[in-house]
C-alpha cells in the first residue's frame, strides 16, 4: 500500500469503535494499533493498493479504492449489456444520488428492517457488505444500527457515496465489480444486496459471489423484482404492456428517458400514487391499494427515478418465490424467510457445513 496524501477525518467524540481486528493500513502508516480512534480518523485519499500475490495495482482516487477487475470477455454480449447497465445507472445516480440522502427519499429498503430483527442485532459485533450500495442510503441505515458496514458499486456512483458517508467512520467505499469481489471469501456476517441482481447477465452467478462473501452461520439478504406468477391476469397484461414499452426505452438516450420520466410524472401521480392514498384510508379498499404500482410514495423527485430506473436497465430478470427459495436451498441454506413489498425481498443464514 502507499499513500500519496492523506488526512484526518472527524470522529465524534462519543464514537466507540468495535474491537479490533488488525486488518486496517493505519499501522502500517505509523499510528499504534491499539489506537482505534486513530485507527479510524485515518483517511487515505490518494494512493495505490498491490497485490501480494500477483502484483496487479489498484489506485485509491478521492478516499475510494478502485478495484474494478472485469469478468466477461470483452465485447462479448454480456459484457456490452454489463457496460450499458453502467452507463445508465451511473446517469441516474449523477442526476438523483444525492437527493436519495439529503432529502431522506423513502427508499424501499426501509420497509424491510423490521422484518429481520435478527440480522441487525448485536450490531456492534458485525461487519456487513452491501453490494451495489447506490449512493450510500442503506449504509447509513445499517451504521444506525451499530453495523460497520463496507459498500461496494461498480459505477463513479461510489464518489457520490463516499460525500454521503465520509462523516461516518464504521461506513468504507470501495469501487469493484460483484462477480470480481476484492475480499477474502467468509469475511462478512451480514451481506446486502438490494435491487442489483436482476439487472444482471447471470443473477444466480451474482447470488453465489454473495454467499461466498458471507461467514458460516452469517446472513445474506436480496430484494429481487417478482415475475407476476402469482397475480391476475390483469396485473400479468400490464406487466407485459411495460416490457413491451420497455424494448424502447432501454434503447434510448438517458437524458431523453430523463426528460420523458418527468413528462410522464402526472399520469403515475393521477393513476397510481394518488389514488392508494385515498383507498389506503378505506378499511374495505385497503387490500386493493396495496396491489397499486408506485404507491411508495408521492414525492415527484422520488417517482422519476423510479421511473427512470424502471425503464432504463438493460437488462431486467423476474423470479417467483419458487426460484428464490430453490437458490438458498442449493447453497445450503434452511428455513430462508420472505416478504413481498414491490417484489422479493429474501434472507436467510448460511450454512455451517460446506456445500459441494
Amino acid at each position: 500500500m502507499g499513500a500519496d496524501r492523506s488526512s484526518q477525518a472527524e470522529v465524534p467524540e462519543d464514537f466507540v469503535p468495535r474491537e479490533c481486528t488488525s486488518r486496517c493500513a493505519y499501522h502500517e502508516q505509523g499510528g499504534t494499533l491499539k489506537d482505534c480512534r486513530a485507527c479510524y480518523a485515518h483517511v487515505i485519499e490518494e494512493g495505490f493498493l498491490r497485490c501480494r500475490e500477483c502484483g496487479e495495482v489498484f489506485e485509491i482516487r478521492a478516499g475510494v479504492p478502485r478495484l474494478v477487475a472485469g469478468h466477461w470477455a470483452k465485447g462479448s454480449p454480456e459484457e456490452v449489456a454489463f457496460r450499458e447497465t453502467h452507463r445508465r445507472f451511473a446517469y441516474a445516480w449523477r442526476h438523483f444520488g444525492r437527493s436519495e440522502v439529503v432529502d431522506g427519499w423513502a427508499k424501499d429498503s426501509y420497509h424491510y428492517y423490521n422484518h429481520f430483527p435478527e440480522v441487525v442485532e448485536g450490531g456492534r459485533a458485525k461487519v456487513a457488505l452491501d453490494v451495489g450500495c447506490g449512493v450510500g442510503a442503506d449504509l447509513l441505515r445499517f451504521a444506525q444500527e451499530g453495523i460497520e458496514v463496507v459498500g461496494i458499486d461498480l459505477t463513479e456512483t461510489v464518489d457520490v457515496a463516499y460525500r454521503n458517508t465520509s462523516h461516518v467512520p464504521t461506513i468504507h467505499i470501495v469501487q469493484a465489480n460483484l462477480h470480481r469481489l476484492p475480499f477474502r471469501p467468509a469475511t462478512f456476517q451480514v451481506v446486502y444486496s438490494f435491487g442489483v441482481l436482476h439487472h444482471l447477465p447471470n443473477p444466480k452467478g451474482g447470488f453465489g459471489c454473495l454467499v461466498e462473501m458471507a461467514l458460516p452461520g452469517g446472513w445474506v439478504l436480496i430484494y429481487v423484482y417478482e415475475d407476476f406468477s402469482n397475480r391476475t391476469a390483469l396485473e400479468q397484461g400490464l406487466l407485459n404492456t411495460v416490457g413491451a414499452v420497455r424494448r424502447v426505452t432501454r434503447r434510448l438516450p438517458p437524458q431523453l428517458l430523463h426528460a420523458l420520466c418527468i413528462a410522464g410524472l402526472p399520469l403515475i401521480y393521477l393513476s397510481c400514487s394518488l389514488p392508494y392514498q385515498l383507498l389506503k384510508r378505506i378499511h374495505a379498499t385497503r387490500s386493493l391499494a396495496d396491489r397499486i404500482p408506485y404507491r411508495h410514495t408521492a414525492n415527484p423527485a422520488t417517482l422519476v427515478s423510479d421511473l427512470y430506473d424502471r425503464f432504463a436497465a438493460p437488462i431486467e430478470k423476474r423470479y417467483s418465490l419458487g426460484e428464490l427459495e430453490g437458490w438458498f436451498r442449493s447453497a445450503g441454506f434452511s428455513g430462508a424467510k420472505n416478504i413481498n413489498y414491490r417484489g422479493w425481498v429474501v434472507w436467510g443464514v448460511k450454512s455451517q457445513e460446506e456445500v459441494s
